[in-house]
Order: C-alpha cells, then sequence, then structure tokens
C-alpha cells in the first residue's frame, strides 16, 4: 500500500503522463487485486495534492535544507523497508 502511494506520489511530480499510461497496465496485468481499485482515486488525490504542496515547499525553503530533507525521508523509508523484511523472514 505505501509503495503503491509512492509510486503515483513519483509518478504525479516526475513524470505524469508516462506514469499515467502505465497504471492501466499494471492494474490489468494483475500487480493490483481488485479489493483494493477502490483506493486509486484517493492516491491519485493525494499524489496530486502531494505534488503541489512539494512545489510550494520548494520555493519557499532553501535548496540545501530541501535536499537533507529529502535524504532523511529516503532513509527513513529505506530503514523500514529493511526491517520490514527482516521481521517478516524471524
Amino acid at each position: 500500500m505505501v509503495y503503491l502511494l509512492l509510486l503515483c506520489i513519483i509518478g504525479v511530480s516526475e513524470n505524469c503522463k508516462s506514469r499515467l499510461e502505465q497504471n492501466p497496465g499494471s492494474i490489468s496485468a494483475g500487480f493490483l487485486s481488485e479489493q483494493y481499485y477502490y483506493l486509486i482515486p484517493i492516491l491519485f488525490a493525494t499524489a496530486v495534492g502531494g505534488s503541489c504542496v512539494g512545489r510550494k515547499i520548494v520555493t519557499k525553503i532553501d535548496q540545501d535544507k530541501f535536499k537533507k530533507m529529502v535524504l532523511i525521508g529516503i532513509i527513513l523509508v529505506s530503514i523500514k523497508f529493511i526491517i520490514d523484511s527482516i521481521t517478516e523472514f524471524l
């Protein structure tokens, strides 16, 4: 779920057109089960909102501070994924 949300946010903020073209193919290929289809509009709205907020933040925060914030966020998410993977095998 978190991974799908992250993909939507990255897709809208980085390259909306190609991401939107890939999503129907991913859904029809079975990467997203039908029980989660109702979340697609919510995820899309969240991605668009996050993209808009991100653009406003970028213009108001010093670039070096913003880069550090993004790096810290990526590190924290990476640590979470590593911990989840380790605990899954235990």
